[in-house]
């Protein structure tokens, strides 16, 4: 949990939440945020806030998804792609992100808080959960030899293995 929120509930449930992926830390989000604001066109304005809500809706939205795609990178692959994240305290930065870590580290390890801190959680998903994404990532049907490989580059050779045992390739069109 945020040490900023952890004082207002006792204990959450988690419904299709990437736990999983990567979010952003400080610095990245800034990136996508300045990405953003260039593509509205208000980079140059003297009041990116009012410049910002004066903008139409079709530009707004326009410029979401280039800042979306902006800084892309095979290496970041699912941060970049869940542009707008929470944000982690990351290396180096001098604010803290909302939260103090990556939450698929907090999950499986009970040293991050002491037990006075912990709160229960109960995290749930829905039947081919991330479809929706995994379309949108690979319009393209993919085979299993590259699911394999993929996995292994977003969670390392190890937990990719590890998490391809509970989530095999398993759909009909290789996505």
């Amino acid at each position: 949990s945020s040490p900023r929120s952890r004082a207002y509930f006792q204990q959450a449930i988690m419904e299709s939440a990437p736990l999983g992926l990567p979010f952003h830390i400080n610095t990245t989000a800034a990136t996508v945020a300045s990405d953003f604001i260039e593509a509205v066109g208000c980079n140059s304005s003297s009041s990116t806030l009012e410049c910002l809500r004066s903008a139409p809706l079709k530009t707004i939205l326009s410029a979401q998804a280039t800042a979306e795609s902006e800084d892309f990178s095979d290496y970041e692959l699912f941060r970049d792609y869940e542009a707008y994240n929470p944000t982690v305290t990351g290396p180096g930065d001098i604010e803290p992100g909302a939260l103090p870590f990556q939450p698929f580290l907090a999950l499986g390890n009970s040293s991050l808080y002491p037990p006075s801190e912990a709160k229960p959680l109960l995290a749930g998903s829905n039947l081919n959960d991330a479809l929706l994404f995994l379309y949108l990532l690979f319009p393209l049907p993919v085979g299993p030899f590259a699911t394999s490989n993929f996995l292994n580059k977003v969670y390392g050779d190890t937990d990719g293995v590890f998490v391809e045992s509970y989530y095999p390739w398993s759909f009909p069109d290789g996505r």
